[in-house]
């Protein structure tokens, strides 16, 4: 597939292009691969989700949903070499809520990382969020029909998307996190994570904030693209309150 004709890159967890029996179930039942805790894709709506996983983005696929970066846990293995000591055994948790004094909910966490002693008792836990990539849509009317070959398509915004969407979360699940003396870690698309501005990269040891920057690799079958795969590009470590005086400055 080329990004000339649309810019579609994973409809429903397959390459755009798949009309395959089991892509075509994927796609005919809403279902996601990535989600985890449920069979169903969510993206922008339960109802009639779009099922959009990534998009082409100079020639390459870029995540825009933040469940894509759940293939493999891949993400969840990388978060805990940077919450805890090597050996740590540790589980986790997803979507989980944190309640205020009084018990309301006050926010909802991607992923939550627990380490435990050989007794089962919790000895720390660290934050992971999946931040994806921002984009706008045209009319929902407009793309669904003709999804996956139309010339429409969602276009990217990193800028909006560093100053609204990710500003916010760190100013809301980070600032949580930060105040709790807990680490938070951050999945990011590597071309999403180059439109950030320059921060202050810190050793591991010294680090409360850790990017983990992806990219999704294309796998080939007879010269055609069946399938990407998320790989690790690297990580960058980072102390919150200088990240956030620099996002929201």
């Amino acid at each position: 597939m080329t990004a000339s004709r649309h810019r579609l890159a994973e409809h429903f967890g397959h390459v755009a292009n798949d009309m395959t029996d089991v892509a075509e179930r994927y796609r005919f039942n809403r279902l996601c691969p990535y989600n985890g805790d449920l069979p169903s894709c969510t993206w922008q709506k339960a109802v009639s989700p779009l099922g959009i996983c990534s998009m082409y983005h100079g020639g390459e696929p870029e995540i825009v949903c933040p469940k894509r970066f759940r293939q493999d846990w891949i993400v969840a293995v990388d978060a805990a070499s940077f919450f805890f000591p090597p050996g740590t055994k540790w589980s986790s948790l997803t979507e989980v809520a944190l309640s205020d004094p009084i018990g309301n909910s006050a926010e909802t966490f991607d992923l939550v990382l627990v380490a435990y002693d050989g007794f089962g008792a919790t000895l720390d836990f660290g934050v992971l969020e999946m931040q994806e990539a921002y984009h706008t849509l045209v009319s929902r009317d407009e793309l669904l029909p003709k999804l996956p070959k139309a010339p429409i398509c969602p276009v990217q915004d990193q800028f909006s998307e560093s100053r609204k969407r990710l500003n916010q979360r760190l100013l809301t699940k980070g600032v949580v996190v930060h105040r709790l003396k807990k680490k938070l870690a951050l999945a990011i698309d590597k071309r999403f994570f180059s439109a950030l501005p320059n921060m202050a990269k810190v050793p591991k040891e010294g680090a409360d904030l850790a990017w983990l920057i992806y990219e999704l690799i294309p796998q080939k079958k007879g010269g055609h693209v069946f399938r990407y795969q998320q790989r690790k590009v690297r990580e960058v470590y980072t102390r919150f309150e200088q990240v956030l005086s620099v996002l929201t400055q």
